[in-house]
């Protein structure tokens, strides 16, 4: 028998009650499920799910962008603070006020040399960490979570901190959860993606998860599903995330 995830059982002897029509079983033991790909359930559900999953979740992410950046940008706009000595900027005749804003273009154009630059100093931090986690025994899952998810993400972490002293708190959540987004509505799908053409037929990517990474993605979400929805914030909510965030990290640890 299958358990979704990464388990199955195994019993040595099962016997058959005529009386009562029961089945009753001993010996039984639960065993790592090695060979997924020839599991019945995947073959003619898991698997199928899997594709609608990899197609819905990059449309929902570009409808987040549409509402984010265009039919509902003004949630997401911090009004620049005016110092009363500095001059005013100049206005035009109708009374709109220039801040200097970058062009599209430009801005395409940078993100996009960000990108491949940041593409390639990911790949030279991951070859230069594997051989000291594995000198250190630190396992991939524990590495995850602390230096590869903290260290290239600390200048987002500033910028959402900055955003949350002046009272955006709206701006501070949606930075702060913008790279998870994208790795699991854009990234995990171009994976799947790439999987069918590129990986082979015997082992190609799923996302079928072991049971804590499940158990770790749902408290993920509905904690930040609460956040998101809450007006105000303070420092011992503050320290209730830090906390959680150290408890998961000692159970992938320990």
């Amino acid at each position: 028998m299958t358990l979704y995830g990464n388990e199955y059982v195994t019993c040595e002897a099962c016997n058959v009650d005529p009386a009562s029509n029961n089945t009753e079983c001993s010996m039984c033991t639960y065993d790592e499920l090695l060979h997924l790909y020839t599991d019945p359930i995947w073959t003619t559900r898991g698997q199928q799910l899997q594709y609608v999953c990899a197609i819905a979740l990059p449309v929902m992410y570009f409808l987040g962008l549409l509402f984010s950046l265009r039919t509902h940008s003004y949630i997401y706009q911090l009004e620049p603070e005016q110092d009363p000595g500095a001059e005013k900027p100049d206005a035009d005749a109708e009374g709109h006020v220039s801040l200097g804003e970058w062009t599209a273009t430009r801005c395409v154009t940078i993100l996009l040399a960000a990108t491949v630059a940041f593409s390639l100093v990911s790949e030279t931090l991951i070859d230069s960490l594997t051989p000291a986690l594995e000198a250190m025994g630190i396992p991939d899952e524990f590495a995850g979570l602390t230096i590869i998810a903290l260290v290239p993400n600390t200048s987002e972490f500033f910028a959402a901190c900055s955003y949350a002293l002046h009272n955006n708190i709206s701006l501070s959540v949606e930075i702060g959860r913008a790279a998870s987004v994208q790795i699991a509505m854009i990234q995990v799908p171009a994976l799947v993606a790439m999987g069918v053409f590129l990986s082979p037929a015997s082992s190609p990517f799923t996302i079928v998860f072991p049971f804590l990474d499940l158990v770790a993605l749902f408290l993920a979400v509905l904690i930040t599903n609460y956040q998101s929805t809450a007006r105000s914030t303070n420092w011992f909510e503050g320290a209730s995330l830090l906390t959680t965030y150290l408890v998961i990290l000692a159970v992938f640890l320990v």
